[in-house]
């Protein structure tokens, strides 16, 4: 069954498309910048998830993994779905396990492409060493904890809704919002703190500024807090709709 829903994400159209222009505007950042020193060659491979990587990741996590969670109400099967022997609950944990896994692979494959271009077009020689630090991962690691995060909250979203449109516009906007605003300029616990924090995208930016944060337990506080609320709202109305 989790085969089954992984096999339907993997066949989402316009995903190798996304994935084919991360590839191209990373390449071409990565070949101007190799035109200049090696010290601002090597200041490029963090920013890969500034903008380009974190967008695209949120793109695909809204626009082809949270389609799973409509498909029911979309193809008019709820009320088959809901008499199988696994039922609306079962399908649902195993949808929401589908994403996770799917979105952890989305991490490596784009981090794949982070260092593979990076070498390709490194004309410094800088080897594996170099780049491998403590940063580095940690990187890694917020990026993949904000798109779980993330995964997380839109899913929950989508089934409360059960619309794939609002899950877009609103939880998108939501996500965005970290890019304009400027976390230096406001207020610590404001609302637009909340909103430049507050929605995954902060982490998922893995910006240095992000990484040398001291003071990030209240983002994380938030976030779980966040998780858990839409987590108790996703219960209540499945069981108001006997989904459950």
């Amino acid at each position: 069954m989790l085969r089954w829903e992984i096999r339907k994400l993997l066949r989402t159209p316009w995903l190798g498309g996304c994935l084919g222009i991360v590839v191209v505007s990373w390449s071409i950042i990565l070949y101007f910048a190799a035109q200049t020193d090696s010290a601002r060659y090597l200041d490029k491979l963090p920013s890969f998830w500034s903008v380009i990587g974190s967008l695209t990741l949120g793109l695909i996590i809204l626009a082809f993994l949270m389609k799973l969670f409509v498909l029911d109400e979309e193809h008019h099967v709820k009320e088959v779905v809901q008499t199988t022997k696994f039922g609306k609950r079962t399908i649902f944990h195993v949808r929401l396990a589908s994403i996770m896994l799917f979105t952890s692979g989305l991490v490596c494959v784009f981090v794949f492409i982070q260092l593979s271009l990076f070498f390709i077009f490194n004309s410094f020689e800088y080897a594996m060493d170099d780049i491998m630090n403590g940063l580095f991962f940690q990187a890694i690691l917020y990026v993949w904890l904000g798109s779980m995060g993330f995964a997380l909250f839109g899913a929950f979203f989508s089934t409360i809704t059960k619309s794939q449109a609002a899950t877009i516009i609103i939880v998108g906007i939501l996500f965005g919002l970290t890019y304009p605003l400027r976390g230096d300029m406001l207020a610590p616990f404001s609302f637009l703190w909340f909103l430049e924090k507050g929605f995954f995208s902060y982490l998922m930016r893995a910006t240095r500024e992000v990484l040398t944060d001291a003071n990030l337990l209240p983002v994380f506080v938030w976030y779980i807090s966040l998780l858990l609320l839409m987590a108790g709202l996703t219960i209540m109305i499945q069981k108001r709709r006997h989904e459950r």
